[in-house]
């Protein structure tokens, strides 16, 4: 997954705001993982920005993780159901490279119940609004 048509030519666009729906097989999950992201920084993430979504819709789920930055995430993101809504948004300043991400379907049975992530602590579960902001 990439975070805009032209990723590794130009940079993103001004004002661009892309919707991607990860939709797991029944009793699976989705674990999503940045391998190179580039978006503008800011402590709070509120110019460029990753926003994380359980289910399908925005206004059906509450927002759960943000990632700005250019400094990729040690750990993997993992769903708490079967969907996930990945948001990618920019203001009109600046514009960098944006990410490059890869997802899969995990069993949900394989979830480590001391951390509820899969493989213990390198996954982020979406319970709790999370903001990571990487410089």
């Amino acid at each position: 997954m990439v975070s805009h048509a032209l990723y590794g030519d130009t940079n993103y666009q001004s004002g661009e705001s892309c919707e991607w729906v990860i939709v797991a097989p029944d009793n699976y999950q989705v674990e999503f993982s940045f391998e190179h992201i580039e978006v503008e920084w800011e402590e709070a993430c509120k110019y460029d920005r990753v926003r994380f979504y359980e289910g399908e819709l925005m206004e059906a789920s509450s927002h759960k993780i943000t990632i700005c930055g250019e400094k990729v995430p040690e750990r993997s993101i993992v769903s708490t159901r079967e969907s996930l809504l990945v948001v990618f948004e920019t203001d009109d300043t600046l514009n960098k490279k944006g990410f490059l991400a890869s997802f899969r379907a995990i069993q949900a049975e394989f979830i480590d119940t001391r951390y509820g992530e899969p493989e213990g602590p390198r996954t982020l579960k979406l319970e709790e609004p999370i903001y990571i902001s990487f410089t």
